[in-house]
């Protein structure tokens, strides 16, 4: 018997696709949005009855007649609508769910998957903010995501590794040391002005301080310019840290310069005739099948690579490390660079769909019901830094700007309301899902139930929780492996941080109407299981997302 349900349903479609010919992954496989159509659902008949032009009904009952029912763990299946397969799961099923979770000895938790033939090696790059400013919310919400959606590949047996790339090569790097080096001068005492669109953020004027104090000399700006950027991206390091994230390696631009991979890309480009010289400068054929708008410039007629140069060798540098799949979330300031980027990887013979880029869209950070405006140049910055001040500077504090960063999907413009976000109530859905795993917990510390928490889960209890609340909350359970599922294929893990609010609901609510202490004791001890379970899968969705489970608050 299998608790992975949904792994089981794929094995009946496996077989009745290869009777038809038909390509199973082409199926989905969902809970039902309502207990009377059963637990699970597929749209297999209604997506293969065209290809092999039947009625979808039809085909149904065809699959249906292929499937032995019941068994241990369906107990039967119906047609519903213009031809969805739904299954209800036996009381054998939802005892073996329970069983899973609550199960402390195993190495993989419920709702995880050991490594096997499914498992790719990802690339997960996100934040690689330029080492010139410190990192604004936008970063914040970049890297609540990818770091997030990283630990749920993890999860799910993928290897995925985490990645920052430092864009410490170019003009804003010089512009920036330039900066730099006009404070340090000015705090001596001289008369100088910035730059011409330089950096004005109070975050130059304590670089300068760092570096009068570590006696950096004003007289070697390419030095001053290099240690500047060196010591920004320390900064940016700290404030990953703090914020619960690890990358497995900080990719520095000039490395490639280097090595001479932009050359060596440049050349291999040039080979394949994918390049040419127009007025002194040497343009890339990104017209090819009308993707992108048009041929863009690669080098200068200063002769000077553009950054689409670099952002080629290191994504060719990516896929000669053997990386199966590789997912980049750039800001909304990025969108122009996805054609070219696309079609520069298909002619350096990138496979197409090994990469994968999404866009952030903007974060509007709300202070006394207005938006606060945010430029690296003019200084006006709204680092993560202050935001995590203004919620508190604490281990809440992140806990509640990751949770805020991934309620939207990231195609979604995000308003990030700080008033509701220092509410320690109801209101604030970190809070509200937090509180759900901490309630539970203090449910548990009584010491009247101290015995039933002791005893294992008996199969047959599951007979004991059949009200509607409590069914309501099984169901919610069997959904926890579908979503992280889910959250792989969006390459968005804004599904999971919805599943738990809706997990704390339905707690909730079967708390409100049942009580757990006073009662039989054989219910009294399913009930405590219940909660238990529901427990942990708050515990380790919470930690998927990076955010902590608090036991009191």
């Amino acid at each position: 018997m299998t608790n992975d349900f949904r792994a089981a349903l794929r094995t009946l479609l496996d077989a009745a696709a290869a009777s038809l010919a038909m390509n199973p992954e082409s199926a989905s496989v969902e809970v039902t949005r309502d207990e009377k159509f059963g637990d699970l659902t597929t749209n297999a008949a209604m997506v293969w009855a065209k290809p092999l032009g039947k009625n979808p009904r039809v085909l149904a009952q065809e699959i249906i007649e292929q499937w032995q029912f019941p068994n241990v763990i369906f107990e039967r299946a119906e047609i519903a609508g213009p031809g969805f397969i739904n299954l209800r799961l036996t009381k054998q099923a939802f005892a073996g769910m329970m069983a899973s979770i609550l199960d402390e000895k195993t190495s993989i938790k419920y709702g995880h998957r050991e490594p096997g033939h499914h498992t790719k090696k990802w690339i997960v790059e996100f934040v690689s903010a330029n080492p010139t400013g410190p990192l604004n919310v936008v970063s914040a919400r970049a890297a609540a995501i990818g770091d997030s959606l990283a630990r749920i590949l993890d999860s799910q047996g993928h290897e995925a590794h985490r990645e920052f790339y430092v864009n410490d090569a170019g003009r804003q790097v010089r512009l920036f040391g330039a900066s730099v080096l006009a404070r340090m001068k000015q705090l001596q005492g001289e008369d100088v002005s910035l730059p011409e669109e330089g950096y004005q953020g109070e975050y130059v004027t304590q670089i300068a301080r760092e570096a009068i104090a570590e006696k950096i000399p004003v007289s070697d700006p390419e030095t001053l310019s290099r240690w500047s950027i060196e010591r920004m991206i320390q900064h940016h390091q700290a404030t990953m840290a703090m914020y619960r994230v690890e990358y497995q390696k900080w990719f520095h631009e000039s490395v490639l310069h280097k090595k001479n991979e932009v050359n060596e890309v440049l050349a291999k480009l040039e080979a394949d005739g994918f390049v040419y010289e127009q007025d002194g400068a040497k343009f890339l054929r990104t017209t090819v099948d009308g993707i992108d708008d048009k041929d863009r410039v690669v080098v200068t007629s200063q002769g000077n690579p553009t950054y689409i140069m670099a952002d080629l060798a290191y994504h060719l540098d990516k896929y000669r490390r053997g990386f199966d799949r590789s997912i980049n979330y750039l800001g909304p300031d990025h969108h122009g660079t996805i054609a070219r980027l696309m079609v520069g990887l298909k002619m350096l013979g990138v496979p197409d769909g090994w990469h994968e880029i999404k866009l952030l869209q903007q974060v509007n950070l709300l202070r006394n019901g207005e938006v606060v405006k945010m430029s690296k140049r003019a200084g006006e910055i709204v680092t993560l830094d202050d935001l995590l001040e203004e919620l508190g500077n604490n281990e809440t504090a992140i806990d509640v700007a990751r949770f805020f960063f991934l309620q939207r999907k990231v195609s979604t413009p995000l308003d990030f309301d700080l008033s509701l976000a220092v509410k320690q109530s109801d209101e604030n859905p970190a809070f509200y899902v937090q509180y759900a795993h901490a309630r539970i917990c203090s449910i548990l510390r009584q010491e009247a139930l101290q015995e039933a928490i002791l005893q294992p889960w008996q199969g047959e209890s599951i007979a004991l929780l059949q009200e509607p609340e409590t069914r309501t909350v099984l169901r919610k359970a069997l959904e926890y492996p579908l979503v992280l599922e889910r959250c792989i294929v969006a390459l968005d893990p804004n599904a999971l941080t919805t599943y738990l609010t809706e997990l704390a609901a339905v707690f909730h609510k079967f708390y409100h109407h049942h009580r757990v202490m006073g009662q039989e004791k054989e219910l009294t001890i399913a009930r405590v299981k219940l909660l238990q379970a529901v427990k942990n899968i708050l515990a380790d969705g919470l930690g998927l997302l990076g955010i902590t489970a608090p036991e009191q608050m």
